[in-house]
């Protein structure tokens, strides 16, 4: 949905972008899903670009490697290492544990 709404230039898809971009705390959860990181891409880049002095949670279940090859632009590369901590979990899933 993320890509989608951020894909709209115009209608209703154009506030939830501004809610995400103005958000005390936007959740971008399980990023890496999506068929075409490319989309993905430009999401993320005015995701962050945006979001400079608000705190941004991102979510995955690649890999820092993973993560890099799958989204290769240098641009999106900056502005993690700008705004961004890396937080590696290598916990069980808790998905459905009672």
């Amino acid at each position: 949905d993320l890509e989608r709404h951020f894909l709209a230039e115009y209608g209703p898809e154009m506030k939830h972008q501004t809610r995400v971009k103005r958000a005390r705390l936007a959740i971008l959860d399980d990023i890496g899903t999506e068929k075409q990181p490319a989309r993905m891409t430009s999401t993320l880049l005015e995701i962050l670009e945006n979001r400079k002095q608000r705190k941004t949670l991102v979510t995955t279940n690649l890999t820092r490697e993973q993560f890099l090859e799958r989204y290769t632009d240098v641009r999106l590369h900056s502005r993690f290492k700008e705004s961004a901590i890396f937080v590696y979990d290598k916990g069980p899933d808790l998905r459905g544990q009672p």
